[in-house]
């Protein structure tokens, strides 16, 4: 009998993060080499941020997480504004560290429907359906195209959204008041095209391990056997050391919490 796990229908936050380079690491790997890789990655990187902050005394704070080829799927429990927090915090954790493991990551976060179903389709084998759908990855995605870095944007509904959520007592509270610097602030982000504007960013400075220097980004960009001599790679490269200049300049602790 098939044993199904439903998360019903409900506005919830979710960030789509896409490893940069991806297609170069699956082509120009053994798949030997490349799987060894990937659970470095996922226990060093991913793991420590879906798990972040999930034992507090008392109270259980889950992230949910759905990797799929290059591309890295979180999603909340609710839309309530602490959830959103606690994703911003999980996304700042895992681009640093897939950074520092040579796994740059570009993405945005946003809000809207979503469900999930994950289905298991035999008793005594590991076969399984999954499902996740929802506009809140399509807006995701959406966002995460439009970049040219290394980083992850907040879509601007999501950011008006989680400032109304707040607006309880009638003061305008705005994701500056709400959040250090040292996790998310205003940034203009390189896009493809389109108005120059300051949009909310995730700080993921502080959770990068290494030297912040134009040399150790560059080789990070590299690593896995990645092609970096090209000018769409270049001027993702050249964002992500201008970012990282300003973003020394708004955290006080570079490499800590």
């Amino acid at each position: 009998m098939n044993v199904s796990v439903t998360h019903g229908h409900m506005i919830k936050y979710v960030a789509f993060l896409d490893i940069l380079g991806f297609k170069d690491m699956v082509l120009n790997n053994e798949h030997e080499k490349l799987v060894p890789a990937f659970e470095r990655l996922f226990a060093k990187s991913v793991n420590d941020g879906v798990s972040l902050f999930s034992h507090s005394p008392g109270k259980y704070y889950p992230i949910n997480c759905l990797v799929v080829s290059g591309s890295i799927f979180l999603w909340t429990e609710h839309d309530n504004p602490s959830q959103f927090f606690l994703l911003v915090a999980s996304v700042r954790s895992i681009i640093g560290g897939c950074m520092s493991w040579g796994f740059p990551l570009r993405g945005a976060i946003s809000h809207g429907d979503l469900s999930f179903s994950h289905t298991r389709l035999h008793e005594k084998k590991d076969l399984f359906a999954q499902t996740l759908i929802g506009k809140a990855i399509v807006n995701a995605y959406q966002d995460e195209k439009k970049q040219e870095w290394a980083g992850c944007i907040i879509t601007k509904p999501t950011v008006q959204y989680v400032e109304e959520k707040h607006n309880t007592s009638g003061d305008i509270k705005t994701l500056s008041n709400r959040l250090p610097q040292r996790y998310l602030f205003k940034y203009k982000v390189p896009m493809k095209e389109g108005e120059i504007e300051d949009r909310y960013v995730v700080n993921w400075i502080p959770n990068f391990t290494g030297t912040l220097d134009s040399q150790t980004i560059r080789a990070r960009f590299a690593m896995h056997k990645k092609n970096v001599k090209n000018w769409s790679v270049e001027r993702k490269i050249v964002n992500t050391l201008n970012f990282i200049e300003i973003a020394k300049t708004k955290t006080k602790t570079v490499n800590g919490n």
